[in-house]
């Protein structure tokens, strides 16, 4: 075996050192390569990030058109401005339903106040009672249900109250209402009113 060695050592320190300068080069290019690695995962991250930008960009053209919609329909009549206290808009909501109750003819009995948190928005309006004839109560309803900024009736307990006929007339059917008009209103940074 040392004469085949000696016979062919050029092509053996060839060899070695090929290995080791292949050893070398591997060693020297392994963090080039690490940092392409790298670079792979950047580009892919920064590329998902283009694509979420531009959809946005290509979005905004639905975006102004739903704002000169929401604009041109009026709809931000349906809500009380921002600008717009919780005292402010309760005391609107108690002074729009005693108007609506009483232009109607029917007749206010109690009126309570309901300010109170849910979810990130607060919830304002007031527990109304008040009683009249059937007509009056549809009235008063549908005024509540038509007005703007738009009031939510969220709980409602309508009762029959006993009425006497004049001669000769027909039998009014009267009513007695509870009901609760709510706005929700969006809850300001700092929680406060």
């Amino acid at each position: 075996m040392n004469t085949i060695l000696y016979e062919h050592r050029t092509l053996v320190c060839w060899g070695i050192t090929g290995v080791v300068g292949l050893l070398i080069l591997l060693l020297i290019a392994q963090p080039y390569l690490a940092r392409h690695a790298a670079y792979d995962t950047e580009i892919e991250r920064d590329s998902q990030l283009v694509n979420r930008l531009t959809r946005i960009v290509e979005s905004k053209e639905a975006i102004n058109d739903a704002f000169e919609r929401f604009d041109d329909e009026g709809l931000i009549n349906l809500v009380y401005p921002a600008t717009w206290s919780a005292n402010q808009v309760s005391l609107d909501i108690q002074k729009r339903l005693t108007e609506i109750v009483g232009a109607h003819g029917a007749g206010v009995r109690t009126v309570a106040p309901i300010n109170k948190k849910q979810d990130g928005y607060r919830v304002l309006g007031v527990r109304i009672n008040f009683s009249g004839q059937m007509d009056q109560v549809m009235g008063v309803l549908q005024d509540i249900e038509a007005s703007k900024p738009v009031l939510i009736i969220d709980d409602i307990d309508i009762k029959s109250m006993r009425s006497r006929a004049r001669r000769g007339q027909p039998v009014q059917q009267s009513a007695q209402v509870q009901l609760e008009a709510l706005s929700y209103v969006l809850e300001a940074e700092g929680g406060g009113q």
